[in-house]
């Protein structure tokens, strides 16, 4: 008997381990994976409901009560099989049924998704919800597409998400039917919204540091012949990209060989520049974080001549926007100062700082301009 059960035993926590495994690896987890593993649960747990009657249960009831003949029959052969019975017959009414039902179609766009528009034919992409942040190594991105109807297509089309860094790299996909296979094209009502929600994981091993982005897009699984997008005025789209936040590892120090320190300079008492290298044409700033931003701000760098006058300039957004940065983070920036034409032999004093690019307004600090003038000059010989 000990045999058996321990060889019953095996298969089911081989059965557990392998499900875990596979359901890491996949978007979507089958139940028919348990199939094989079904006898020996089912003898299992036959074995553990008539020990907990017989040593847990009934050890609690008097004996007295025990010996009366309705207890005893009502105990010993109504009482499991009425209530697993019971249960048997209202998990699929009130449990599985309910996800699998097709999701209704909206009116319209709820106010809380952001516009966009990319038609695909017989239905548009016309928003999206997620909560823009930063992603961590091994986060979950939800993403609400919305998608709204011309036309029921003729046949079922598989949707992909793809989490994309700012250098196209993908570090999280979605591949399915919408709807986990509940709201298939052909089935979709004309003139409808339908709201489909995933959840993407991010790669764990990832040290990258970026913006994050979604791409959408569709294709026929039959032919593997993706549908092409176009924009509102049917003109092709290469690729619809979502933006939907940032990306890094936490408590991340970005470095830079070589970096001059100086004594820190600080931004809107916000962020500190810490340090610089200067190479030629080439700029690296090192920063560091002293208080969060409720804005993305974009670095200047400018070349002054003697007569202050900008010779060359070379702006550039942090990798991670600065809204995702965390007090006590450092971060570099890279700078390339150029000119429309070749800039004039001479020397040039550089000025730097932040602005936003919406409001068109700079960091502050106590210096001239809120910008800073950096102690080594641009040489071009």
């Amino acid at each position: 008997m000990r045999v058996t059960a321990l060889i019953l035993s095996l298969i089911v926590v081989t059965g557990t381990v392998s499900v875990v495994a596979w359901t890491s690896q996949t978007y979507a987890s089958q139940g028919r994976l348990l199939f094989p593993f079904n006898a020996a649960i089912s003898i299992l747990g036959a074995c553990g409901i008539i020990y907990f009657f017989r040593y847990w249960l009934r050890r609690s009831i008097p004996k007295r009560l025990l010996g009366a003949p309705l207890v005893k029959r009502v105990s010993s052969y109504y009482v499991f099989p009425v209530t697993l019975g019971s249960f048997a017959l209202i998990v699929p009414f009130a449990s599985i049924a309910p996800e699998y039902r097709m999701p209704e179609a909206l009116d319209r766009l709820p106010e809380t998704a952001h516009s966009v528009y990319a038609n695909y034919g017989d239905w548009t992409l016309v928003g999206y919800e997620t909560p823009e942040q930063r992603y961590f190594p091994g986060d979950y991105l939800p993403v609400t597409v919305y998608w709204q109807v011309d036309q029921p297509s003729v046949q079922d089309y598989s949707l992909y998400l793809h989490a994309t860094l700012d250098d196209g790299t993908v570090i999280g996909k979605v591949d399915s039917y919408p709807g986990a296979g509940r709201l298939r094209t052909s089935t979709w009502q004309a003139g409808g919204i339908y709201g489909d929600t995933y959840a993407i994981r991010l790669d764990p091993s990832s040290r990258a540091v970026s913006g994050l982005r979604v791409q959408v897009g569709w294709w026929d699984y039959e032919s593997n012949m993706l549908v092409n997008a176009a924009d509102g005025n049917e003109l092709p789209l290469k690729s619809v990209m979502l933006d939907v936040g940032g990306f890094a590892p936490a408590r991340i120090v970005q470095e830079s060989q070589i970096i001059k320190s100086i004594d820190a300079i600080n931004f809107g008492d916000a962020i500190s520049l810490v340090g610089y290298r200067l190479d030629g044409q080439s700029l690296i700033l090192s920063w560091r974080s002293t208080a969060r931003l409720s804005t993305n701000y974009t670095v200047f760098v400018q070349a002054l001549d003697t007569d202050n006058h900008v010779a060359g300039q070379g702006d550039a957004p942090p990798t991670l926007p600065t809204r995702y940065w965390q007090v006590g983070e450092r971060f570099i920036t890279q700078h390339t100062i150029a000119a429309s034409d070749t800039i004039p032999l001479g020397t040039y004093h550089i000025i730097l700082g932040w602005y936003d690019p919406v409001a068109a307004t700079r960091l502050g600090i106590s210096f001239p301009d809120n910008a800073y003038v950096l102690p080594e000059s641009l040489i071009i010989r």
